[in-house]
């Protein structure tokens, strides 16, 4: 069955209760954990894993020495993966924009914060539409780039019993209907969480179809991206003001978590 969302909810908190206790260990401060991958988007199945991604800070002794967290991926005994960022690379990542990994737990509805981190986590998302046209043109590269890289993975990597990956299929998809809604001037939200085409994602995830079929509808995708592919679009109007409301914010935090720690 797939998960319901106090069920997606508790193995959030659950990843975050794993990571921080791990992390005490390792001189790493853990200021929030998010919900990353298919739930996000309205397509997971029941054989979605409930993946998450923390960001984090190292200890004050470290931060003076200019230390980072070191990105690592860890395994739970369900299989699902639990992710550690430095919070410093994050932010960095969504000033220069175009990132949309980074982005996606910003528009997440499922996260377990530090209490001293909460406001201003508060603060970044009510500003995530305008931060996630910081740099636009960006955004729509980074799109296409996952496209291209899925449908590369839709026959290198085949399910067993079938000749084309149908998580790859699906996700090309998705994609393709985000770029669409964007360039037609949807909110980001609106773009990620396309509900007049989930059903047919859905559809492509779970319901096999013959690969030639297949193989029709990524190239259509693809075709249709190529088509529609612009990088001449006007990022945010106040980006410049915006990039320095990002970084007090940042300061902030992390101000406010070494008082405490």
């Amino acid at each position: 069955m797939i998960p319901t969302s106090e069920q997606i909810k508790w193995e959030v908190f659950n990843h975050h209760t794993i990571i921080s206790q791990k992390s005490e260990n390792d001189k790493v401060i853990v200021l929030g954990t998010f919900l990353y991958g298919s739930q996000n988007y309205g397509i997971d199945t029941p054989d979605s894993d409930i993946d998450t991604i923390s960001l984090c800070v190292p200890s004050y002794e470290d931060f003076l020495m200019g230390e980072k967290v070191q990105n690592a991926t860890f395994k739970m005994t369900d299989g699902s993966l639990a992710t550690i960022k430095d919070f410093r690379t994050f932010i960095t990542k969504i000033l220069n924009g175009g990132d949309v990994s980074s982005l996606e737990i910003l528009f997440t509805d499922y996260c377990v914060l530090s209490p001293h981190f909460s406001p201003y986590w508060e603060q970044l998302k009510a500003n995530r539409e305008a931060i996630a046209k910081i740099n636009f043109s960006r955004i729509l590269r980074s799109f296409k780039g996952q496209a291209v890289s899925y449908a590369k993975k839709f026959k290198e990597k085949p399910e067993p019993d079938l000749k084309y990956n149908r998580k790859a299929l699906a996700h090309v998809y998705r994609i393709t209907a985000s770029i669409s809604a964007l360039l037609n001037g949807k909110l980001y939200m609106e773009a990620l969480r396309n509900k007049d085409i989930v059903k047919h994602i859905l559809r492509l995830r779970t319901e096999p179809l013959k690969v030639d079929a297949a193989q029709v509808v990524v190239d259509a995708c693809m075709d249709h991206i190529d088509k529609i592919y612009r990088e001449d679009i006007e990022s945010s109007d106040n980006a410049k003001e915006l990039k320095s409301y990002i970084k007090d914010i940042a300061m902030e935090a992390i101000e406010a978590i070494y008082d405490i720690h």
